[in-house]
């Protein structure tokens, strides 16, 4: 896979922003672990909206591990509707799995505050980009620099 310069250019001003967030925040950190409970208003109105695609949500919910169903949730949540309607589980799947397998990897977890992590490190694309399957390439590329690293 060619290496796309605007997925390069996203990811080093994302990188950017949470250095400069973590920095500049307050040094409380939220707990990763209260995950609060889809109601079931929430979970019809998704699966509603993701119409013929509703199967690979719902199967992205029952396969999703425990410890990345906060991060699930918040992008069924917040996803556009296109993403509901189009995204496969194994994608989202996917994309979860990087994302919380790097936090967990790095000794400066716990200087990621929740809000940020979600918000900024766990989205698999902004805007309009194309959804791709980019975080394994930008992890076998990016990660060995940053793993070792003691703080953000």
């Amino acid at each position: 896979m060619k290496l796309n310069l605007s997925k390069l250019y996203f990811f080093a001003i994302s990188l950017a922003i949470v250095i400069l967030l973590v920095n500049c925040s307050s040094k409380e950190v939220i707990s990763f672990g209260n995950v609060k409970d889809f109601n079931n208003i929430e979970v019809n109105e998704i699966l509603n909206i993701a119409g013929e695609n509703s199967n690979q949500i719902k199967s992205a919910v029952i396969n999703c591990p425990e410890n990345q169903k906060e991060g699930l949730q918040f992008l069924l949540q917040n996803m556009p509707d296109r993403d509901l309607k189009n995204l496969s589980s194994e994608f989202l799947l996917t994309n979860l799995n990087y994302s919380y397998s790097v936090l967990d990897s790095v000794k400066w977890r716990n200087q990621i505050p929740k809000e940020i992590f979600l918000n900024y490190i766990l989205p698999y694309a902004n805007l309009h980009e194309r959804r791709d399957n980019w975080r394994e390439e930008f992890f076998n590329k990016f990660f060995p620099l940053v793993k070792n690293l003691n703080s953000t």
